[in-house]
């Protein structure tokens, strides 16, 4: 049972976080193929974003955190914080790895790491 709801609470962080990020690529435009195939050209890519790119990125971090720490509580009807927990450390894991990958604003990169545990744990609370 807790496979499944960890599985959910993923799931719910995908979309999320994809909904944002759609949005922000709307507005800001998307890497074509190619770029995102080629480390430099991404690199390239990001580096050339305004900063309203980035807080949507941001954003869909804490949406994405917030919403699947909220969808676990109400599937679990338990009270155990580990789960969300264990998502928001996934996810301050997976940060630390794309910012090695593709260099980000010092800001973007410090704010990133405030996003996962903190939100998903929000989230978890105001299931409540």
């Amino acid at each position: 049972m807790l496979r499944k709801i960890l599985a959910v609470g993923f799931v719910t962080f995908g979309i999320l976080v994809t909904l944002v990020q759609a949005i922000s690529g709307l507005i800001h435009g998307m890497p074509r193929p190619e770029t995102m195939n080629d480390p430099e050209l991404m690199r390239g890519f990001v580096a050339g974003l305004p900063a309203g790119a980035f807080i949507l990125l941001l954003l869909s971090y804490i949406v994405g955190s917030f919403g699947s720490g909220f969808v676990m509580r109400k599937i679990s009807k338990g009270d155990s914080q580990l789960l969300a927990l264990a998502i928001g450390l996934i996810g301050t894991v997976a940060w630390a790895y794309t910012i090695t990958q593709v260099p980000h604003p010092i800001w973007v990169s410090v704010l990133g790491f405030l996003t996962y545990i903190p939100f998903t744990l929000i989230g978890h609370r105001a299931a409540r």
